[in-house]
């Protein structure tokens, strides 16, 4: 099995990369995690460790 744990420093690309992903998807059987962006609205770009850490807790 294949999981696919997306890290960005955008969030909006990182969404955007995990709906193609999606939409490229012949089934459910590989899950999807995003880890893209920051909690800052003054400064959205970068990345945090602990969506990092998380996204791949799901996808394990």
């Amino acid at each position: 099995m294949v999981n696919l744990v997306i890290v960005s420093h955008s969030s909006r690309l990182g969404e955007g990369v995990g709906e193609l992903a999606r939409q490229m998807l012949m089934s459910d059987s590989c899950k999807i995690a995003i880890a893209a962006g920051i909690d800052d609205p003054q400064n959205p770009i970068g990345t945090d460790a602990v969506k990092v850490m998380e996204a791949i807790r799901i996808c394990c």
